[in-house]
């Protein structure tokens, strides 16, 4: 009877601890890789997806939205984007976001 009480308890705390929060290095990756390909889209065929290389997305901090719902976060970002006569063009550095839960996952929001 312990174990299915112990069992119970680390499956309360787990469900808890997946439905709150704010979102992962991964999840923020995630969602500025997708906005990066919708970004892609509306541009007329300028850019294709080759043309935009993440090389890394690294959370500095998130603090939870006080006028708006969802999470503000800083990031470090590190992305190349090659660009038409130019070359290949850097973009470093650190950047707020804010960040949404959908029920298709964190999206970038204004």
């Amino acid at each position: 009877m312990q174990i299915v009480k112990v069992l119970f308890l680390l499956l309360a705390v787990s469900q808890l601890v997946a439905c709150s929060g704010e979102p992962t290095e991964s999840e923020i990756a995630e969602a500025v890789k997708n906005q990066l390909e919708l970004q892609l889209k509306s541009t007329a065929g300028i850019f294709n997806e080759d043309d935009i290389s993440i090389n890394s997305v690294k959370k500095i901090a998130c603090t939870e939205g006080i006028e708006k719902s969802g999470y503000h976060c800083d990031i470090n970002v590190d992305i190349d984007i090659k660009m038409p006569f130019i070359g290949t063009q850097k973009q470093q550095g650190i950047q707020s976001i804010r960040l949404v839960k959908t029920d298709s996952g964190w999206k970038t929001a204004r």
